[in-house]
Parts: structure tokens; C-alpha cells; sequence
């Protein structure tokens, strides 16, 4: 046998005696840039944060700690973790709080009202949408009436309306009738920006202005004066004349003629001026008419023969017809008046019939040659009285 030996090291030694301490962290037992520190024997790592296990092989997952906020999610990073916010939330761990109403996101002078997350803008009267960006139209409703036009304003509206309407809606008809524009009695009928005037039958004119004239024609009779009014005229007489045109005559027995009621007594002298006296009254009925009429036609003759102090008789220039009433049956005789008829002779008067082309029986009333009134029997049994002071009617023998 030599005279030798061998050494059987230690783990971590080395040589021929064992003189040689191994550097185990030669090999890198280490991972994730751990610190590898050499030991007698053996090595160590140090880890990095996030790192664990004897090589630092094993990752650490630090979310488990939760260690976010305000529901934000962790993010294990190699190292550590990261926080990412819901909207709202900042900070590392979002634990701080957003204002979103810092960057002014409302328009139109709105409100901004702060939210978690988020934020709310209250519009000003007028606008909407979620930053009070869109001006509201008040005329999409169409609020003018009767074809006005609308204009937009803010939170408001003006209608401009058509003509004959006013109102904040156009709304209400304007009256044209109440400035009362129609004259002397007219009826004002109002229309859509207008109006009309319905004239009374004195006036003529749009607006009533022109009085019709009754008097142009010069209706009052013996210089009387025509006073113009509403509803015709009126005539004002002179001196002893009457009637409604001035056309009759105040007498008296001894100028040859007596006012007698119900009748018509005519006579004409030849004095300083021949002067027609004449009184025209309304008759009763077909029967007491003629009596009256024959009696009153006798008195004259009488009168124009006996009176000394007027020679009455019939001028024979005369020669106006004065119309009367025009009588209906039913007013009269309550029947109808027979031209063939005969009365009773009085003072030798008597009732002859005639017959005219215009479809109407004349009735003439006469009196020995002297002044005659005439009866007319028309068709529709009308009865008209006329006076007839020129001619002369022939009696019958």
C-alpha cells in the first residue's frame, strides 16, 4: 500500500485536503434576479419583491391582499400590482374621488351636479340634452291659430298673426263692428278683417254716411218747408195749410165749403184767388161712404147755389186727381161691391157703371154736372177713391 490518502470533502468543499470552499452560487441557483449569497455549505436567495421560494422561483400574487378601492380591479404585476379605477376614482389604489363637474361639461349656463360615477347637468328653462346642448323649439307644437306664425325664442314663443286675428295664440277674432262704424242707424255685420254695413233705407254708403234726401223732391206742397229725417220727411205748412204734403186747406161756410167728417166736400170760387178748399178724411164702408158722399155733394151743390156771398162753382182749370186711401174688402164692406149695383136716389145722384180697358170697373159717383169723386172696384177687390174736379159726368134719363 502507497503511502497516500484521499480526502471525502464536505458538501461545499473541494482539494486535496478539502482546502477549497465551493462557490455555489457559481451555478445561479437563483431566479427572478434574485441575490444569490454563498454558503458554508450551501447558498441562499435573496428575493425580490413579488418573489418567493428557496431559488425566488415562485411569483407572489399581491392582489389576494385586495388591496384596490372603490370596486376597482388589481392587476398582479412581477413585482407588485396595479389598480385599474372605475370611472369616478383615481389614485393608486383609486381612492380618490373624480370631479367631473371641474372640467365644466354643461352649456348654456346649466348646472352640473357632481355623481359617483359621473355627473348631471340641469338645463336652464329652454334647453335640453345631456349637456343642455339643444335649444328646445316652442313652435313644434304649432301654437299660432288660424294660420299665424310662430317664431322660437328662448323658453318662449311669439306668434305674429294674420290680419282680423290678435291674442298671444291668434286666437281671438277681432270685432271690427266695435268701433261701431256704420252710421245713422246701420247694422254692422263683422267679417274676417272686415266688416259690413247693412244700411237702413233713409242711408246708402259703405259706412251709412250718405242720408238719402227725402225732400229732393220737393214733396211739400204751397211754400212748405220739407224737414228731412230718418224715416222720410215732414213738412211744415204756412199760413191755413195742412195735411202731410201741405196740400189741404182750413175752411169756413162762408167761402162755400163745410168741414164735414168722413168726407171729402171740393168747391171752387171765382174771388181774388182761386183757392181749392178741401178736407180728406177716411170712409168707413161701401154703404155709409156713398150716403155720405151723395149727402155731402148735395150739401155743396147747395151751398155753391144759395150762398150769396160766394158764387161758388167749378174752376175749370182744375185738373189734378187726388188719390185716397185704397181700401181692402174686409176694411170696407166685409164683401165685395157690385158694380151694377144701384143705391137709393138722393137729390137725383145715382151709381153708373163703366168699363175700362186696364181690367177694373169704374164707379162713377156724380152729381147734376157738379164737382164728382170716382169709386174704382179693382179685380183683386181693392177699392181706391179718387177726385175728379174737371171733368163732368152725364146723368142717366
Amino acid at each position: 500500500m502507497n503511502n497516500s490518502y484521499t480526502c471525502d470533502c464536505q458538501h461545499g468543499y473541494a482539494g486535496n485536503n478539502c482546502q477549497i470552499d465551493i462557490d455555489e452560487c457559481q451555478s445561479n441557483p437563483c431566479y427572478n434576479n434574485a441575490t444569490c449569497l454563498d454558503r458554508t455549505p450551501g447558498w441562499n436567495c435573496t428575493c425580490l419583491p413579488g418573489f418567493t421560494g428557496n431559488q425566488c422561483q415562485t411569483d407572489i400574487d399581491e392582489c389576494q391582499s385586495d388591496p384596490c378601492y372603490n370596486n376597482a380591479t388589481c392587476i398582479n404585476r412581477t413585482p407588485g400590482w396595479d389598480c385599474a379605477c372605475v370611472p369616478g376614482y383615481t389614485g393608486n389604489r383609486c381612492q380618490t374621488e373624480i370631479d367631473e363637474c371641474q372640467s365644466d361639461p354643461c352649456y348654456n349656463n346649466a348646472t352640473c351636479i357632481d355623481r359617483t360615477p359621473g355627473w348631471n347637468c340641469v338645463c336652464l328653462p329652454g334647453y335640453t340634452g345631456h349637456q343642455c346642448t339643444i335649444d328646445i323649439n316652442e313652435c313644434h307644437s304649432s301654437p299660432c291659430q288660424h294660420h299665424g306664425h310662430c317664431l322660437d325664442l328662448l323658453n318662449d314663443y311669439r306668434c305674429h298673426c294674420k290680419a282680423g286675428y290678435t291674442g298671444n295664440d291668434c286666437q281671438i277674432a277681432i270685432n271690427e263692428c266695435t268701433s261701431n262704424p256704420c252710421r245713422n242707424n246701420g247694422t254692422c255685420v263683422d267679417l274676417i278683417n272686415g266688416y259690413r254695413c247693412h244700411c237702413s233705407n233713409d242711408s246708402t254708403g259703405q259706412h251709412c254716411e250718405h242720408r238719402m234726401n227725402h225732400c229732393s223732391s220737393h214733396p211739400c206742397l204751397h211754400d212748405g218747408t220739407c224737414m228731412n229725417n230718418y224715416d222720410g220727411f215732414k213738412c211744415e205748412c204756412i199760413d191755413s195749410w195742412f195735411g202731410d204734403i201741405c196740400e189741404e186747406r182750413h175752411t169756413n161756410e162762408s167761402e162755400g165749403c163745410s168741414v164735414l167728417e168722413y168726407s171729402e166736400c171740393s168747391c171752387f170760387t171765382q174771388q181774388s184767388k182761386q183757392s181749392r178748399k178741401s178736407n180728406k178724411m177716411l170712409l168707413g164702408s161701401i154703404g155709409y161712404a156713398i150716403g155720405l158722399l151723395l149727402t155731402i155733394l148735395s150739401y155743396c151743390a147747395w151751398m155753391m147755389l144759395n150762398k150769396s156771398k160766394s158764387d161758388c162753382k167749378i174752376h175749370p182749370h182744375e185738373a189734378t186727381i187726388l188719390q185716397h186711401e185704397v181700401f181692402q174688402e174686409s176694411e170696407i164692406a166685409k164683401k165685395p161691391v157690385q158694380p151694377s149695383h144701384r143705391v137709393n136716389k138722393l137729390h137725383e145722384a145715382r151709381l153708373r157703371k163703366q168699363k175700362q180697358q186696364k181690367e177694373h170697373h169704374n164707379c162713377f159717383l156724380d152729381h147734376s154736372g157738379f164737382d164728382f169723386s170716382k169709386l174704382y172696384v179693382n179685380e183683386d177687390g181693392s177699392r181706391k177713391i179718387l177726385k175728379c174736379r174737371h171733368q163732368r159726368v152725364q146723368n142717366d134719363s
